[in-house]
């Protein structure tokens, strides 16, 4: 499972204009409580869903149908305390390749696990950068959102 957010805060609207998206933040789902998420100010970090939930306007969650769910978990929890890849946000950093994994935007941190898993959600060979965008045209099935 996995969340797509938005709030009003100016990182958030540079995200969504630089996208050409409704949404500015993804993040996966550990269980019922805890998302693994990457943030400016904190890198890979573990939050309370509840406070992503408060801290949006908006959000959605969505599950991705894989098999391997756990170990995909395990390959993003792998990641936490890395830092966060502010050339991702600024979209300076387009042509890095999202598989390397010194640091991370948070769309890349929610991708990369599956392609690690055996799992892709995209042809890695034929993505540079990975936006939440991207994740939101995946076809998933939408669980709940903000109403």
């Amino acid at each position: 499972f996995g969340i797509l957010s938005r709030n009003d805060k100016v990182g958030s609207k540079i995200i969504r204009a630089r996208t050409w998206s409704r949404w500015s933040h993804v993040a996966m789902l550990l269980d019922d409580e805890v998302v693994l998420e990457s943030v400016a100010a904190h890198g890979v970090r573990l939050r309370a869903l509840k406070a992503l939930k408060q801290d949006s306007t908006d959000w959605v969650i969505f599950a991705i149908p894989c098999p391997q769910a756990n170990l995909v978990r395990n390959f993003a929890k792998g990641q936490l305390g890395k830092p966060y890849d502010i050339l991702w946000a600024l979209g300076l950093g387009i042509n890095r390749d999202w598989q390397d994994d010194d640091k991370w935007g948070c769309s890349e941190i929610f991708a990369w696990p599956f392609q690690q898993a055996g799992y892709p959600i995209f042809r890695a060979e034929e993505v540079h950068a990975i936006t939440p965008q991207d994740i939101w045209r995946i076809p998933f099935e939408v669980v709940s959102r903000k109403v």
